[in-house]
């Protein structure tokens, strides 16, 4: 058991009660990356539970049929917001899309729009490489939770890999939209690794298919609006039943269908929220929900305090 200090009265008031009841074997993790203010918390002393290597053939045929069917959607208010931020003149992401006459700022992630016109795409995608930024310490937190036998999967809905930069073991990560970590030729399917493409995105060049035959364009494995996700994101489906805690940060948890696995965990586990806002089904106040909004790099750091594993952090943070 640890605790943490809160920030506000219901905080610390239910934190209380949480000590009580969680006893820890494996955390889920909930995580979008290189904010600076990104958070995480929680975890009990625990028992080593290896996840369940599933497919979707292990579950039932119907339900195997309604999640095939799923694609990344985007509510309006979010849409909304994302126009306004998309949008502000002098922004490096504005700057570099503009030129392009986007019929909308998220076309530039949709797929059918991507088929018609690649350009705006790879624009963007030479600043979101891996490689322009570093993992920061909420990453490294999640990586000292795997390395002290406490992390059940981490699910992000990032695609820059900052997770895999960090050591989070790939087996260990549901990356829910995707990543650069691999392509794929739009026209036959053929996979290429992420360098084999990179240096034709940052001379502007369209990256095309090694198939001598195809000559299709290869877009990275990130998961547009539109299409299906990844496999990977099946896990949910074994693993929050089978999790002692979720810890939910850094997110707005709007983009489905990736928002509404938060609330797949039994309903006596504790969740805990660390963010700048309360969102999704946080906003309801569950009697096992536990909220901290504030600066999220400074709670990981204050429960690294409060777990006297400033040893451990500091070790991870030299070998990162």
């Amino acid at each position: 058991m640890f605790t943490a200090t809160g920030l506000c009265a219901c905080f610390y008031k239910s934190y209380l009660g949480l000590q009580n009841t969680v006893k820890s074997r494996a955390l889920m993790a909930a995580t979008v990356g290189k904010s600076v203010k990104s958070s995480t918390t929680n975890s009990g002393k625990s028992k080593t539970v290896e996840p369940l290597q599933i497919s979707p053939t292990s579950i039932s045929p119907s339900l195997v049929k309604k999640f095939s069917e799923l694609s990344i959607q985007k509510t309006e208010k979010h849409k909304t917001e994302n126009n306004s931020k998309i949008k502000s003149p002098g922004t490096g992401l504005y700057d570099n899309i503009q030129k392009y006459n986007l019929p909308y700022p998220e076309a530039v992630f949709d797929i059918d729009y991507f088929y018609m016109d690649q350009r705006p795409f790879f624009a963007l995608a030479k600043e979101l490489y891996p490689g322009n930024y570093s993992p920061n310490e909420v990453h490294y937190f999640v990586k000292l939770l795997h390395e002290k036998k406490k992390l059940l999967r981490m699910y992000t809905q990032n695609i820059d890999g900052l997770e895999r930069l960090a050591g989070i073991p790939s087996e260990k990560l549901v990356e829910a939209h995707g990543s650069f970590n691999t392509a794929s030729c739009i026209k036959c399917g053929t996979k290429h690794s992420s360098e084999e493409i990179k240096d034709k995105i940052f001379a502007d060049e369209t990256p095309q298919c090694k198939n001598q035959r195809c000559k299709g364009v290869v877009k990275p494995d990130i998961t547009f609006f539109g299409e299906q996700l990844p496999a990977r994101f099946w896990y949910h489906m074994t693993d929050m039943p089978r999790a002692d805690l979720l810890i939910v940060m850094g997110t707005s948890l709007e983009v489905e269908p990736f928002a509404s696995i938060s609330e797949l965990v039994r309903k006596r586990i504790p969740r805990l929220l660390i963010n700048r806002d309360t969102v999704g089904s946080f906003r309801a106040g569950g009697e096992n929900d536990v909220i901290q909004i504030g600066d999220v790099l400074e709670s990981v750091n204050s429960l690294i305090h409060k777990l006297k594993w400033e040893g451990d952090f500091k070790k991870i943070l030299v070998q990162g």
